[in-house]
């Protein structure tokens, strides 16, 4: 797969830094690959997921941050290469299940320390869209109600 030429080593250099200032969390906001890794993948075997092998090279380039939590986001790029099912045991997603069966990642975290407390909220910024989602999904139809009502 295509990285940012030094993505992976400022990752870890990062994660070092991080690890040294004993900083309580790290917010990964998604993005983390190459949006073509799948375009790509004729380069390499097929029965292999280029999208599947990025993600674990930057999870990898940031392990060296073990003092806190790495609170985990996702973006498009992700979403093109990798399903939402593999991308929560990738990346420590607690995914929920719709009614039509698919997965939705929002969730919050809860950051306590010398009496201060910190939530973060996660939304899931394509739980409402029309691609990628079940037929069924009644967000999916909600989108293609309000995109046909606002463009006709």
């Amino acid at each position: 797969p295509r990285y940012y030429r030094h993505a992976l080593s400022a990752a870890k250099h990062a994660a070092q830094h991080f690890q040294e200032e004993k900083v309580d969390l790290v917010v990964n906001l998604g993005d983390i690959i190459d949006g073509k890794c799948q375009d790509i993948q004729m380069e390499e075997s097929k029965s292999r997921n280029p999208g599947i092998d990025a993600i674990k090279d930057v999870t990898e380039a940031l392990s060296a941050y073990t003092h806190g939590d790495i609170l985990h986001t996702y973006g498009n790029h992700e979403l093109y290469n990798v399903d939402r099912k593999e991308l929560g045991k990738l990346l420590s997603i607690p995914f929920h299940s719709e009614p039509c069966g698919e997965d939705v990642g929002y969730r919050s975290h809860l950051l306590e320390k010398n009496g201060v407390s910190l939530r973060f909220v996660v939304l899931d910024t394509y739980d409402i869209a029309l691609g990628g989602r079940c037929e069924s999904s009644s967000n999916k139809r909600k989108l293609a109600e309000a995109l046909f009502e606002k463009n006709n």
